[in-house]
């Protein structure tokens, strides 16, 4: 269920240093190698002692954005796409004595692109604006009734993660 972010490209000056954050963080485990048509787009923060970091590209950033600007700045923006539309939250079946992790999340999302990719040439997609994970729901914001109908027929179909069931559910 991906939805439309637009590409950055990293400029040249920074590529290095960006290609070396990400294999360091793919060998420390912070982050794990996937083919998905997610993607997320950076921004390369400098730090005072010369060095720099990467964040997540979210409207708001400037250069200078700290950690916690980029939290409130990714806050806002989800609030701000989630004006007016519809959400579900997928939830155990068993929630809240069960609640969504951050793993099943990743596997989640992971499993939901299967069925959107093989959406049959000619159907319509569904269209969903950003996901969150709150209070122990995946929160997903659907762009229209379709979308909503096809995420809680496709989260029925991925069956169990570890052992626990899902289901989705309109949280309107």
């Amino acid at each position: 269920m991906p939805f439309h972010q637009h590409p950055y490209p990293i400029p040249r000056d920074y590529e290095n240093e960006v290609h070396k954050q990400i294999e360091d963080m793919l060998k420390d485990g912070i982050i794990k190698k996937i083919e998905s048509p997610y993607s997320s787009p950076l921004v390369v923060v400098k730090k005072q002692n010369g060095g720099s970091n990467i964040l997540p590209k979210v409207q708001g950033d400037t250069p200078e954005c700290s950690r916690s600007q980029v939290k409130k700045a990714k806050d806002n923006s989800y609030a701000e796409a989630a004006k007016g539309k519809k959400k579900m939250a997928i939830i155990p079946e068993s929630y809240p004595e069960v609640v969504m992790t951050q793993e099943w999340h990743i596997e989640m999302e992971g499993k939901l692109e299967e069925p959107w990719g093989s959406t049959p040439e000619g159907q319509a997609l569904p269209s969903f604006e950003g996901t969150r994970l709150i209070n122990g729901a995946l929160e997903v914001i659907c762009e229209e009734d379709y979308s909503m109908a096809w995420l809680g027929q496709a989260v029925e179909k991925v069956g169990p993660l570890a052992g626990t069931i899902f289901k989705a559910v309109d949280t309107d």
